[in-house]
């Protein structure tokens, strides 16, 4: 399983990021849709790449992310340095090095 920039709780970005404001949008009700929630139940490897410069969904989504993938679940993060949400083309080599490596170790 692969994530590629992606966010891990979809409550946070909300209320953090899009700074929605709303009685009917709870945590709870959002667990569904966040893969912070739904990656404690996955039982194969996971590849988290993420950008240390991403403005658009931070950083810091893919360590709760990582943090959240079981401990008996082979996980590795890999984190770009320099690298923001949309221009993982210019961090190609690292980019697609590490989709090569974890691809061909689970093939």
């Amino acid at each position: 399983i692969i994530f590629s920039s992606g966010f891990a709780n979809i409550f946070n970005l909300m209320t953090q990021l899009f700074r929605v404001k709303s009685t009917l949008i709870t945590q709870s009700s959002l667990n569904r849709y966040s893969n912070d929630f739904r990656v404690r139940k996955f039982t194969k490897p996971v590849l988290i790449i993420h950008g240390s410069s991403d403005m658009i969904i931070p950083h810091s989504e893919a360590i709760l992310l990582y943090k959240s993938v079981p401990e008996n679940v082979e996980k590795k993060l890999v984190t770009i340095e320099g690298a923001g949400h949309n221009d993982m083309i210019n961090y190609r080599d690292i980019y697609f090095s590490a989709l090569e490596d974890f691809v061909n170790k689970y093939k």
